[in-house]
């Protein structure tokens, strides 16, 4: 029964319904209150218009993304969804729009990754990371000991980090790290 706008009393919210079951289940979203239960997997939801939706993706028309396993009722929302994938790389978290932007990106970077290319673009996977020499000092990820051997000499010859605490230089960082333990409980302790 349609009444005159009702309106969400919850702070900074200025919905307003005219159908009072309609301003109940936006109250509910606020609440977290989910009384609206899928009889075939008992999924709860805020509204009935949300379990509704829910409920027509047993009938078996669903799309499902194989990156993050999210399922989609229309094939036009699931393809939106492929549409802003967006590629990272695993060593830096730069994002890209394109595979190609970021196998570009890898070549810098010196992360390597094996690219599905025997399924179609709308059914492969994003990436497999296959496992790769890292660089004990930024943790870069080579093909070969070659390119590792490059990538140090052209990024990190002679560079070193120092202690913050005596000023002792170290090559790596893993034996910084170990230094820095025992450095440290000395010059708290001295201060």
């Amino acid at each position: 029964m349609k009444t005159k706008n009702q309106f969400c009393t919850f702070p900074d919210c200025t919905k307003s319904y005219t159908c009072a079951s309609k301003l109940r289940d936006h109250m509910n979203v606020h609440s977290c209150i989910k009384p609206y239960g899928c009889n075939m997997c008992h999924k709860t939801y805020c509204s009935k218009k949300a379990l509704d939706v829910h409920i027509k993706t047993h009938d078996g028309y669903q799309y499902s993304c194989k990156e993050c396993s999210t399922t989609f009722l229309h094939k036009h929302t699931y393809k939106k969804h492929r549409c802003s994938k967006q590629y990272t790389c695993i060593k830096c978290n730069k994002k890209y729009e394109r595979e190609k932007m970021l196998r570009k990106h890898e070549s810098v970077c010196g992360t390597n990754l094996s690219w599905n290319s025997s399924e179609s673009e709308e059914e492969s996977s994003v990436a497999v990371v296959t496992t790769k020499i890292p660089c004990e000092i930024c943790e870069c990820l080579f093909k070969t000991a070659k390119t590792l051997k490059e990538h140090q000499k052209a990024i990190h010859e002679g560079v070193t980090q120092k202690c913050q605490y005596c000023g002792k230089e170290y090559r790596h960082s893993s034996g910084l790290s170990k230094h820095l333990g025992s450095c440290r409980d000395k010059h708290v302790v001295n201060e």
